[in-house]
Order: C-alpha cells, then structure tokens, then sequence
C-alpha cells in the first residue's frame, strides 16, 4: 500500500473510530411520553420508576404528558425534566384534536432532539409515528397491556400493527404477551420482554397469624371481585374467623356491597376502598388473592411476593405464571370459583405450604428490583449494563 493510501486509510479509518466513539459515550436524551403523569395509575407508577432509574444512570430524561402532567402523584427524581404539551383538554375542540398533538409533539422532539422517545401506552403510537417522520429519534413502544385484550377499542388493535412494523422497538411485559405479538402482527425482530419493577423492597414479617386475606385494585368487572366474593362464601363457612380486605374503588362497589349483604358476609368482607397506607395492609395480611379476569402486568402480585405472601391466583391473560412461577403458589383455572376456594382453604389450612411459599416467594422477588430491570433497559439503548 502507498504511503499516500495508506495516511488515507488510517485517516478513514480514524474518524470513524472516533464516530463509533462519541456515540457510543456521548449521553443519550431520552424521552418519556404519557397521556397524564398526573394519573394515580400503575402505568404512571411504573414509567416513573423507569424515568427515575434511568436520571440515576445518567442519562438526559424527560417525561412529558400530553395533558397537564404539572403535579405528578408519583415521586419524580429532580433530574428527569417534566413537560406539559397541553395544559387544559377541554378547550380543544374535537376536530383539532389528533392534529394538535401531532403538531405539539413534533416541536417537542425538534426541540429536545432526543434519541428515542419511550411511549409509554401503544394508542399513543398514532400520534408519535407521524409526529416523528424524518427526524432522527427512534421511537419505543411500551405496550401496558396484553395483546388479546383491546379494552373495547379497535384503534388500539390498529396502533399495535403500525407499533410492531414501524417502531424501533416494542417493549412488552411477559413473554406469553410477547409470542401474541409475534404471533399477531408482521412485525420485525423488534419485540422485546422486560418485567415491570417491584416498588417495593423485600419486606418480610414472620409468623403472621391474623386470619387476613387481602386483595387489591380497582372494583371493576376486569378485577373479578364478584368472582372473588363468590369463592369466599365457601371459605367463610369452613373458616369464618377468617377475614376478607378488598383495597380500591370503582364502579363496581354497589354491586359488591350489594353481594356482600345478600350473602350475609358483612362480618368477613371489608371494601376498604383507597387507602394511602397500602404497605400496612400487606404486612398484616397471611394471604393474597388476585382474581382478575384479565391483566396486562399486574404489579399487585410483584408487591405481594415482595412482602412473601402466598398467593392465589386465576390463571388469566397476562402475567400471573410468570410472575408466580417457582414459588408454588396456586394458579387456578379462570373464573373456576369452587378452584379458587378450595385453593384458599388448603393454604388456610397449611402452614408448613404457607412458610414454604413464602421463602419461595422472596427468591422470585428479587428477579423484579429495579436494578435486575434496568439494566434490560439500557441494553436497548445499545449501553453495557
């Protein structure tokens, strides 16, 4: 090789080590978007939780909220810079709209010029991909549901398909929930598996003996409380010293306290309804109990085998499985009621089976500290964890 090609190659070569370089170790600009960060959801929780640990690893994070999103519910870390792209929605009239948000969300990334922006619930996927032609950020679908469950919109079906084929990644919540996407959309290599976070550390009480089961979530047909109530008429009469405490509101309580007072359980079941101190309820409760007809990712169980509860659980779409996979507690057949009951009963009975899923239960726990998820996270973002 002459000299004159060979200062050429090294030069070629040189500047785009130095290219590879500045891009590897250059901080990447993040940016998180919501409908509401104001909301009390889990889906709010959990991309705070995500937005903070990631500020914390040093990465420029942002958080915006299509509306309001000025006083989070939620503990937000003073690095994550928070936006408002619309601070009252009912000024907008309805043909504005979807055009709007577009426009808005479009200044914003030309703006802040991020590397990828995190939506955080795929329907937003409709706004974000035409808002994002022809820049440089890649946009990230994080999908909060499972896949078979549209919630009654078809639109949601929809953003799915355009998120699998044109986002440069899908993050889902479990792996069954990742083979319905792959399974259901022409997607392209670009569906990924990453767990929520426990909010919890592991919080343990040892021998508990106050005859407590609890349950926690919104009083919606979704949640199964009637199934729940249900199965506990049959657990009352073999252990009626035993008590049944139901957390959340919604707008199923009529129809519950009305189950309540017709099966005469006024003594054994307690809709509680919001409570701000939720962690003393699961220390002073022996069992749990999730009887959801459907989930997306249902943190509730994260929280109670951070505690080292037992478990009973209907086997319904997505999470309860996986998340419970390992520690023996029981999986029921959906909406199989005289299963559940019966479930209940023999853990109510079995101490030695409660004491052992409980130690089983505090292993699995630790596979969801924020610092086992985040750095799944990272490696998307093409950093060593």
């Amino acid at each position: 090789m002459s000299g004159y090609k060979y200062q050429n190659f090294i030069t070629r070569f040189s500047f785009s080590q130095i290219y590879i370089c500045r891009e590897r170790f250059k901080v990447k600009k993040i940016l998180f978007l919501a409908g509401d960060l104001n909301n009390s959801g889990g889906t709010e929780r959990v991309s705070t939780i995500i937005a903070n640990a990631l500020a914390e690893k040093k990465y420029n994070v942002s958080f915006a909220s299509i509306f309001n999103g000025d006083k989070p519910i939620f503990s937000v870390s003073d690095r994550v810079n928070l936006i408002t792209l619309i601070n009252n929605k009912r000024k907008i009239r309805s043909f504005f709209f979807i055009p709007l948000i577009i426009l808005k969300i479009r200044q914003l990334l030309k703006k802040l010029n991020p590397d990828y922006l995190i939506v955080v619930e795929t329907m937003s996927v409709l706004f974000t991909l035409p808002a994002s032609l022809g820049l440089r950020t890649k946009v990230i679908a994080w999908e909060h549901f499972n896949f078979v469950s549209n919630l009654g919109r078809r639109s949601r079906d929809f953003s799915r398909k355009l998120a699998a084929k044109y986002c440069y990644r899908v993050i889902v919540l479990t792996d069954k929930d990742k083979d319905y996407w792959l399974s259901g959309t022409k997607h392209k290599n670009n569906i990924i598996s990453i767990p929520n976070p426990n909010p919890y550390p592991i919080n343990v009480i040892a021998n508990k003996n106050n005859k407590i089961a609890l349950s926690v979530g919104r009083l919606t047909y979704q949640k199964g409380f009637d199934l729940l109530i249900k199965s506990w008429i049959d657990v009352t009469k073999k252990h009626p010293d035993w008590k049944l405490i139901i957390l959340g509101e919604g707008e199923d309580r009529l129809l519950l306290e009305n189950m309540i007072e017709s099966n005469k359980l006024s003594d054994s079941v307690f809709l509680k309804g919001n409570v701000k101190d939720v962690v003393s309820f699961y220390k002073d409760a022996d069992i749990f109990l999730l009887s959801s007809r459907f989930e997306g990712f249902p943190m509730v169980l994260l929280e109670a085998l951070s505690f080292g509860l037992p478990v009973v659980a209907y086997d319904c779409n997505t999470g309860p499985s996986e998340i419970l996979e390992g520690t023996n507690s029981p999986i029921v057949l959906e909406e199989d009621v005289k299963g559940f009951s019966d479930s209940i009963n023999n853990l109510i009975e079995n101490d030695i089976l409660r004491k052992e899923i409980t130690l089983k239960s505090i292993q699995k726990s630790k596979l969801y500290l924020i610092d086992n998820i985040i750095p799944k996270w990272m490696r998307i973002f093409k950093d060593e964890a």
